[in-house]
């Protein structure tokens, strides 16, 4: 969820919980106001009936008074002081039961007791309650749709440099010469945030081309010597030697060919994770592992190998370099592992690419098949960069890689 989505989810139920509780408390604290003023009113007519009892000595005619409903009932004995009820009664100008405040005290005229009865109707009160409670609901309800709005309309205005500087950051390639365009803010936290990625992606760029600039320089360098010295082994090689000193030579060759193809593999791996084989294509699998099996088809055969192609039509965006790298390799290394007498089986379907083999009794090691330098056999004249290079590969290119041994036989599956 997006921390603008969060904010207004939590900003919205605050609001309505507080809209609930403000409309609950301006009801009771209005209805109350009011109940008040009207027992004000009902003293009010109060002090006028003992008015005009001391300057008449007698009971006032009710009709000459307010619209308050007014009653006398003689009583023997005096009753409480100035008690307050809501009661309900049927009132006639209204012409249904209506809920009212009723003010009931004792007054004493020419030697006898009554119990005097004020009634006020809470009609207009009601409507008053309710007119000043739907004014007060109606300005919360626009306050807060009001918040809402200008909190999502400034909010989002507000953290718009902050997406902008996070969309530059995940279009940036540490390959290439464009330098992020953050925004310009004046929040202090999203400039402090600005400047950490552009120091952040500054450094790594020119890390990256130093690195570069290193691997490819180191890598070509030391292929010159090496090269130097792999020819000139040839020359003392073909020269009559003890045979000795032959062996030897023969020997500090084939070490002089490790290393050269070590340090171009390295150089290969180095180049894939750099990223400097991002041209794709759309490119026919089969015909590219048709033109690998012609290559690999004189090396079978003197193994004795039983191979057996099955390929159907599949177009897979990938850059045909790493392609043709990756069925060189993967062939490759089902072809060195391989016994003579052994099979290799190659399937090729829309789904995947499946190439099975025999070769040892035992599977590989799952956790480290294709970690760098890894080799089953430890005296092996494999460098164990093969497989590491056919998963950099696939990983650069979307593709899954599977093993597993089953029955004596080895399977890699390459899922598109």
């Amino acid at each position: 969820m997006k921390l603008l989505s969060m904010y207004n989810r939590y900003n919205v139920s605050v609001m309505v919980l507080v809209f609930i509780l403000s409309s609950a408390v301006s009801f009771f604290l209005i209805k109350q106001i009011l109940k008040n003023e009207v027992d004000g009113s009902l003293l009010r007519v109060k002090t006028k009936i003992q008015s005009f009892v001391e300057q008449h000595d007698r009971l006032p005619e009710v009709n000459l008074l307010n619209d308050e409903i007014i009653s006398f009932k003689k009583v023997a004995k005096p009753g409480k002081e100035d008690e307050f009820r809501s009661v309900k009664l049927f009132i006639k100008g209204i012409g249904r039961v209506h809920l009212c405040r009723q003010l009931i005290y004792t007054l004493n005229t020419r030697g006898a007791l009554y119990q005097v009865s004020i009634i006020n109707p809470l009609e207009g009160t009601s409507h008053l309650t309710r007119l000043i409670l739907s004014v007060t609901i109606i300005t919360i309800l626009m306050l807060i749709i009001a918040t809402f709005v200008m909190n999502r309309l400034i909010i989002s205005k507000l953290w718009r440099p902050f997406y902008q500087s996070i969309t530059e950051v995940s279009n940036f390639k540490i390959n290439d010469a464009h330098v992020p365009d953050f925004p310009v803010t004046r929040i202090a936290e999203f400039n402090f945030m600005i400047s950490s990625l552009k120091t952040a992606t500054t450094n790594a760029s020119e890390n990256y081309r130093i690195l570069k600039e290193f691997t490819e320089n180191a890598a070509h360098e030391i292929q010159t010597p090496l090269a130097i010295i792999q020819s000139k082994l040839d020359l003392l090689v073909q020269q009559d030697l003890p045979a000795e000193h032959i062996e030897s030579l023969r020997s500090a060759y084939g070490a002089i060919r490790k290393l050269s193809r070590v340090n171009q593999d390295l150089l290969l791996i180095t180049k894939i994770e750099n990223s400097q084989f991002e041209k794709k294509d759309h490119v026919r699998i089969k015909e590219h592992i048709e033109l690998k099996v012609l290559e690999f088809k004189e090396i079978w055969q003197l193994k004795h190998l039983d191979v057996k192609v099955s390929l159907q039509e599949v177009v897979l965006s990938i850059s045909p370099e790493l392609l043709e790298i990756l069925i060189y390799n993967v062939l490759g290394n089902a072809t060195k592992h391989n016994h003579n007498g052994g099979f290799i089986h190659i399937e090729l379907d829309s789904g995947q690419l499946v190439v099975a083999n025999s070769g040892s009794e035992k599977a590989l090691n799952r956790e480290r098949l294709f970690s760098r330098f890894y080799k089953e056999i430890n005296n092996s004249e494999n460098n164990g960069l093969g497989l590491s290079i056919i998963k950099q590969i696939c990983e650069v290119s979307g593709v899954e890689t599977a093993y597993w041994y089953e029955d004596g036989t080895h399977r890699f599956c390459f899922s598109f």
